[in-house]
């Protein structure tokens, strides 16, 4: 029948009974027929096996259009695929092997939920996974799911269990002999790493990924959403090495970041490595450059709906711009950059933003909302633990207190001396320059020029030896008018 209303008439007439054979010899036709090509034709045997209640046909089938889906950016497509195939899960029977399905299945809602931005439905979907993978005692299952819960954690700010889960799944690694999971254990473990403020633990970690025997596995993307472990682990070593100062190997990760994601013309890759390499440059104090690279990024989020690395973007965006002096559009996108974190239920990193939209604050001379800003940052790095931004977070508490009129210099000493103390356990360089120079500042003001001058001179020393010439600059100024 060639017209749809015919066609529709002749198929009420069949029984459900008939209608459930005949989909279900289709299905087992088009296979017969295509079987050199059957990913062509997966949408059509997915169609007629959920009719003809072929319900492992059905997953297996849905499974495959919902990765074609996925290949074209068409994520909110791959996901109710992906869905309808849990939802037929149900139908099986209890065996090992749909067991296997039905962790599969969640395993893949990974990469376009956390796309989209779904973070908590993750987790409730890889904790029911965990459970089927202990019951059925399968390792490999086991060891990505954990690795994934280590990846989930981190989301969470929980950043001691994420190291917990990575390090399990890195001992499922090693005796199943599984590269590929040993690959996505130490980059899980190296981000749990990092936002604790262990960048030289963090660092080894995405060194094993990057330059280790399994590199080249490591530039597949082995189930990540937005690009290779080998592209994310070069992301983080170059935010990595610019926190400890180390800016020429920072920035020579963050270029390879780049040149890899372009290679690859994945956008969301490309999203992840401009951000990145924008981050390292305002590290640095290099502005311009780093806005560059930010509005690459926050264009392909925008117009790509990548909407997990949008805050990122806005971060880098607003953050270079408020210091270059566009403060009116760099705080509408801290705060945006800041407000959409929230909202995605992701904790992590959330300090940062907070952290980031106070010192655009200061910038403006907006006082009082900077102090609400860093105070919040303080709170929620201290909370989680993350002792790199909480080291920035004392330095600008300072640096408030500074700048009131007359200055309140108790508070302000103080809460630089914490920040240099943190600085220098965790070896964050740039922030112990900064802190010499903002303690500089502070001691001018005080009168206090010989204690003034012997700061200044440090900060110059230590942003010289780092090439920081934005900050050099400032500290040189200094020297100058003393």
């Amino acid at each position: 029948f060639k017209h749809a209303l015919t066609h529709e008439v002749a198929y009420r007439t069949l029984l459900h009974e008939r209608r459930k054979v005949l989909h279900a010899k289709v299905a087992a036709a088009i296979e017969r027929l295509y079987h050199t090509r059957l990913v062509e034709h997966a949408e059509a045997i997915a169609r007629h096996a959920l009719r003809g209640e072929v319900w492992d046909k059905a997953v297996d089938f849905l499974r495959e259009t919902a990765a074609r889906a996925f290949a074209r950016a068409a994520f909110p497509e791959a996901v109710a695929r992906y869905e309808q195939a849990l939802d037929v899960i149900p139908h099986l029977p209890t065996t090992p092997e749909n067991i296997r399905r039905a962790i599969d299945v969640r395993l893949d809602l990974h990469i376009p939920l956390y796309t989209l931005g779904q973070v908590t439905r993750l987790v409730r979907l890889h904790r029911e996974a965990e459970e089927l993978a202990r019951q059925l005692d399968d390792q490999p299952r086991l060891g990505r799911v954990i690795m994934r819960m280590a990846v989930y954690s981190f989301f969470n700010a929980e950043y001691a269990q994420g190291i917990t889960y990575a390090r399990q799944a890195l001992d499922i690694a090693s005796a199943t002999d599984d590269a590929e999971l040993h690959i996505l254990a130490s980059h899980a473990l190296g981000v749990n790493h990092f936002w604790r403020g262990e960048y030289g633990t963090s660092a080894d970690c995405f060194t094993r990924v990057v330059e280790g025997p399994h590199a080249e596995l490591a530039k597949g993307r082995l189930g990540l959403s937005f690009g290779s472990p080998y592209l994310l682990g070069a992301c983080f070593l170059a935010w990595c090495f610019a926190l400890l100062g180390e800016f020429e190997r920072g920035l020579g990760y963050g270029r390879l970041a780049v040149g890899t994601a372009d290679t690859s013309g994945q956008p969301q890759a490309q999203a992840a490595a401009y951000a990145y390499l924008a981050i390292t440059l305002a590290l640095k104090g290099d502005f311009a450059d780093a806005l560059v690279w930010a509005d690459q990024a926050a264009e392909l989020c925008e117009t790509k709906r990548i909407v997990v690395w949008l805050p990122t973007t806005y971060l880098a965006r607003g953050w270079a711009l408020a210091w270059s002096g566009r403060l009116t559009d760099g705080l509408t996108y801290l705060e945006q950059g800041a407000t959409m974190t929230e909202s995605l239920g992701v904790k992590a990193s959330l300090s940062q933003y907070h952290l980031r939209w106070g010192q655009g604050l200061l910038l403006a001379g907006r006082l009082s909302e900077a102090q609400r800003a860093a105070e919040r940052a303080l709170e929620v790095a201290r909370a989680a633990n993350e002792r790199g931004t909480e080291a920035e977070g004392h330095l600008l508490l300072g640096e408030i207190a500074a700048a009131e009129d007359p200055p309140r210099v108790e508070p302000a000493l103080g809460c630089y001396r914490q920040a240099a103390a943190l600085a220098e356990e965790l070896a964050m360089k740039p922030i112990s320059a900064r802190c010499h120079l903002a303690l500089g500042q502070l001691r001018r003001r005080s009168g206090d020029r010989g204690a003034a001058e012997a700061e200044f001179a440090t900060a110059a020393t230590l942003f010289r030896e780092m090439d920081m010439r934005f900050w050099l600059a400032k500290a040189a100024e200094a020297l100058g008018l003393d």
